[in-house]
């Protein structure tokens, strides 16, 4: 292991524990030194997306999320990622937002039953109606088979 990729492991190891001791602002502190040191590591933005959910940051969640999904090495990877997002956004009482990751989450995983459910849920709380109805249908026609 190189230098570089010892100290970047040593700080995100750091961030994660202060994260799981309730200290997120201490993460994003460490987790700020991370993303300078290594820009394309995966695991730092979506811990960064994780530490700015848990801060209430809405916004910058949001860009560290796709910042992750961009890095993401595997199509599941980043579909994964869409789908933090998507719910991330829900709870956050963003539908309309949420709708364009599912969106993309449903081209990665066109067959799955759930997906096409959050991403008719993210329609009908954003008030559109007949995309959310053509959802439905699909979440409810993949659960049949």
């Amino acid at each position: 292991m190189t230098r570089m990729a010892l100290q970047a492991q040593t700080l995100y190891n750091k961030a994660l524990s202060a994260l799981n001791s309730n200290n997120a602002r201490g993460a994003r502190k460490i987790a700020l030194k991370l993303t300078k040191i290594d820009r394309d590591n995966f695991g730092a933005w979506h811990l960064m997306a994780a530490i700015h959910g848990k801060l209430g940051e809405v916004g910058l969640a949001e860009k560290a999320f796709v910042k992750a999904a961009r890095l993401a090495a595997t199509d599941p990877e980043r579909g994964q990622i869409y789908e933090q997002l998507g719910k991330f956004l829900m709870e956050h009482r963003e539908p309309g937002r949420a709708t364009k990751y599912f969106t993309k989450l449903q081209k990665l995983a066109p067959g799955r039953a759930e997906v096409a459910y959050f991403l008719a849920e993210s329609y009908r709380l954003s008030r559109n109606y007949q995309p959310a109805l053509v959802e439905y249908d699909k979440a409810s026609s993949l659960q049949s088979i």
